[in-house]
């Protein structure tokens, strides 16, 4: 009986979760969001694609020219810079990621205080 009852109560908490999820996504106008963030997408894979083309262009460049002066070495001096890139692109993330929590919380606390933005 008694997990009958537990199984009702997570049940019920799960759907006046969902409630609030997709009233708040109504209330933030999250397909105005979402439809912003597909077009922006679609807009970027032009550039995007002749970026990597550039960056495909200069790997294949610098691996022939590594592996011109380093020769058997080539592989572990290519390896090194590929993590050393991977390392860069993910602490670059976490500071945006780092800065853009930042500011959420200081115009929260503005609205909180009263001041609208």
């Amino acid at each position: 009986m008694m997990n009958k009852q537990q199984n009702v109560n997570r049940i019920s908490r799960l759907f006046s979760f969902l409630v609030r999820v997709l009233r708040d996504f109504k209330r933030n106008q999250g397909l105005l969001l979402s439809s912003a963030v597909a077009y922006h997408t679609l807009l970027s894979i032009v550039p995007m694609s002749i970026l990597a083309l550039i960056v495909l262009v200069w790997y294949y460049a610098v691996l022939y020219m590594t592996n011109l002066i380093y020769g058997s070495f080539a592989t572990a001096v290519v390896a090194l810079l590929i993590i050393e890139a991977a390392t860069l692109i993910l602490l670059l993330g976490a500071q945006v990621i780092a800065e853009l929590e930042r500011k959420t919380n200081e115009l929260t606390r503005e609205k909180l205080l009263g001041f609208e933005t």
